[in-house]
């Protein structure tokens, strides 16, 4: 349950289910930390960590920096 600016909004997940696993497969997000899934159309690879619009640099962590870096690399 998150409450922000006056809406609510309620997310539930069955079991065994986590927001990425249910939340990718209907949109394309690239996860860049245990913390982070970005959409890669919206993004640009600045090597130890991805900018969004061009405002926010958000790090890579050590576990995702290759798939990311791939991800990128194959990309452009």
């Amino acid at each position: 349950f998150v409450q922000e600016r006056g809406f609510k909004i309620s997310l539930s997940f069955g079991r065994n289910q986590n927001f990425y696993s249910i939340y990718a497969s209907k949109t394309y997000f690239l996860r860049i930390h245990r913390s982070f899934l970005v959409n890669p159309d919206f993004s640009t690879y600045r090597g130890s960590a991805v900018e969004i619009r061009g405002e926010k640099l958000l790090s890579i962590s050590r576990s995702y920096k290759e798939s990311v870096k791939k991800h990128f690399t194959i990309e452009s």
